[in-house]
């Protein structure tokens, strides 16, 4: 059979070839440590034998058991004395120790050397032999398993040919067979003599082979023809026709089966057009029911959101110690910030990185050169990073010159070369050990958001691939009570559910027409004190800073935040547990913000710092009308831009004050 013949070839060839190749080799194991063995055993024993019967039974023996009794000191029957009186030969040295390696024998230096030849034998014969042996009935079984179906027909034919060649009765009564098949001979033979003189004798010639190309018919040039000769041309005539005919009416039935063929393929061709159609329209159905189910999840989650802040008072924001926010939330609203373009669905249990989303296929968007400003796109990042010259380092703080055109008194531009350093660490701390962590780097080579996925590839509207930095300056003083009877001032601070209220300096950006908190985003040219500065004096107060460092440090930039203070008593009738100063400056943040900007690729962290002037502040009414700030109160129903809100309820956490 096709699966019994081929299996029968396989055994045989297992056992003729890889078996007796197996056996070669583990004779040669065998002998090499049977003479180590007996060596290092019995080393005076007399050539007989005894050593040749154990130099083979020995190794035999310890390839299906281990005895360990001589080498633990049973030296029973190892023991060979010679006689006294026999003469020393190379045979039986003339010695009167014993042989057997035992610990209180002299002759037990080669105890360790049996234990390493027998190690090494075991695992040479019963690891690497056996492997081999394997490895070879496994070859032998592929290379006939490819030749199955060759060896069966050759089998079969093999079979065929003995069956026709076998005679069809069995010894002794083919001698019958053998008769007739003479006797069928010999009647042939007599039965063409016969017909020879036949032929001979009455005048007819006898035709060969060629002459019976014309169906045995002699055609003779004269018009009449017999009888005979006449009616084999008509059954030849007739036998032409109807072969004509049987062939006409294939090649009728041929081109009727192909325009039979050629009208189902139409049909078919239409049905399936339809029914395409039809698929389509299902599919678009189908498509749009996902989306609704998808946009009615997202939905219900972001009502949950909004639920669970107002029964925790919270606002939304970055993760803190005061909100303990986990998932970023701003970063998934669709479409994306200052574009039409959608964000792929991210529920919340598929925001972190760890949980396997299969059907993850966010867009790519990335903001060209021109949506930057002018000044900005000499810090920019290109948008393929694999252009960009120098090639950024991730994870560092990296310091290299460029050339940077500043605007001169007449408005010409002029051109300095500068040193920046890039500092592309995240300001991220990890919670167990306080140190920044490291963002990862994606197969493409970009960084990837370490808070999870946002539904949106590229780095979006943002200036820089990864962390882009930015700081806050937070400048809050206490609120005062207001007369309802003249609407004035009083000197008492307002006090709501028995803690007093703070109020905020904020500006409204004119990109976004949102208010937001005084800041801007790091670009390496100068410190991060230095842009803080800068920014509270231009976009609060709408002046240039009175004081010009491009490295400021962190006592110095509290210093000119103290110079607004104004030296004025707290007020006596709150008490409070702990005691501020006149001017206080803290860090009251630092790490990620969940701003509708991020990306997977790109997102802002900041550091917040808390300026509060206890005793009041001497920003003048004038510059915050023109630069269009103004104070507001600080509570939990204030909008702000991006998730400033949650700073703010930070530096009101501090201050133990109303929110």
């Amino acid at each position: 059979s096709l699966s019994l013949g081929p299996r029968l070839v396989m055994l045989r060839k297992m056992i003729q070839i890889d078996l007796f190749v197996f056996f070669r080799l583990l004779i040669v194991f065998m002998c090499i440590h049977g003479v180590v063995s007996q060596i290092l055993l019995q080393p005076f024993h007399q050539l007989d034998s005894d050593v040749v019967e154990m130099l083979v039974w020995r190794p035999w023996l310890h390839v299906w058991l281990t005895p360990f009794r001589y080498l633990e000191g049973d030296c029973e029957g190892l023991v060979v004395v010679p006689p006294p009186e026999q003469a020393p030969t190379w045979r039986m040295p003339n010695v009167t120790q014993p042989t057997c390696p035992a610990e209180t024998s002299d002759a037990c230096e080669g105890h360790w050397y049996l234990y390493i030849s027998l190690s090494f034998y075991l695992i040479c014969v019963r690891f690497g032999l056996l492997t081999v042996l394997f490895a070879m009935f496994n070859d032998t079984y592929q290379r006939v398993r490819g030749e199955s179906r060759e060896i069966w027909m050759y089998q079969r034919y093999k079979l065929i040919v003995d069956l026709d060649r076998r005679d069809p009765l069995p010894p002794p009564l083919v001698v019958f067979h053998y008769i007739y098949k003479l006797g069928r001979h010999m009647c042939w033979c007599i039965k063409c003599r016969i017909v020879t003189k036949v032929r001979v004798t009455y005048g007819e010639k006898s035709h060969s082979n060629l002459d019976m190309a014309d169906g045995g018919k002699d055609v003779v040039d004269s018009p009449e023809i017999d009888e005979e000769r006449y009616s084999f041309w008509k059954s030849c005539a007739h036998s032409y026709n109807c072969q004509e005919r049987k062939k006409a009416v294939q090649e009728g039935n041929q081109m009727t089966q192909a325009e039979v063929y050629e009208q189902v393929s139409e049909d078919l061709s239409r049905l399936d057009v339809r029914v395409l159609r039809r698929h389509e329209r299902l599919h678009d159905r189908v498509v749009k029911v996902e989306k609704m189910m998808q946009e009615s999840m997202l939905t219900l989650e972001t009502i949950k959101h909004l639920l669970m802040k107002k029964e925790s008072g919270e606002v939304e924001g970055v993760q803190t110690t005061q909100t303990g926010a986990v998932l970023h939330i701003a970063a998934r609203q669709s479409p994306y910030f200052g574009t039409k373009k959608k964000r792929f669905p991210v529920f919340d249990k598929y925001v972190p990185w760890k949980v396997l989303f299969v059907e993850y296929d966010p867009p790519r968007y990335s903001a060209p050169m021109e949506h930057f400003s002018e000044w900005f796109r000499q810090f920019a990042d290109e948008v393929d990073p694999s252009s960009q010259k120098p090639a950024p380092v991730w994870n560092e703080v990296v310091g290299y010159k460029m050339t940077i055109w500043h605007e001169g008194e007449g408005g010409d531009r002029e051109e300095q070369e500068e040193v920046m350093e890039l500092d592309r660490r995240s300001w991220i701390e990890d919670k167990n050990t306080g140190v920044g962590i490291r963002y990862n780097i994606t197969s493409e080579g970009i960084p990837q958001n370490p808070m999870g996925r946002t539904g949106l590839r590229g780095k979006g509207a943002l200036f820089r691939w990864g962390p882009n930095h930015s700081m806050l300056a937070i400048c809050t003083r206490w609120k005062h009570a207001v007369d309802p009877a003249t609407g004035d001032e009083q000197e008492e601070f307002l006090l709501v559910e028995g803690k007093r209220v703070l109020e905020f300096l904020s500006y409204k950006e004119p990109d976004f027409q949102e208010w937001a908190i005084p800041g801007a985003m790091t670009a390496g040219l100068e410190s991060k004190y230095s842009v803080m500065q800068k920014a509270f004096c231009t976009k609060a107060l709408g002046k240039q800073p009175s004081v010009v460092d491009r490295h400021m440090d962190e006592s110095k930039v509290k210093q000119l935040f103290e110079v607004y203070t104004v030296d004025q008593p707290a007020d006596p009738s709150t008490e409070r547990d702990d005691p501020i100063e006149t001017f206080s400056a803290a860090m009251i943040y630092r790490g990620y913000v969940d701003d509708p900007r991020n990306t997977d690729n790109a997102w802002v962290e900041t550091e917040a710092w808390h300026f509060h002037y206890e005793s009041g502040e001497s920003f003048q009414e004038e510059e915050m009308v023109t630069a269009g700030s103004r104070w507001q109160e600080v509570s939990r129903h204030v909008k702000l831009f991006a998730s400033h809100a949650s700073v703010i309820q930070e530096a009101a956490a501090r201050l133990n004050a109303y929110f």
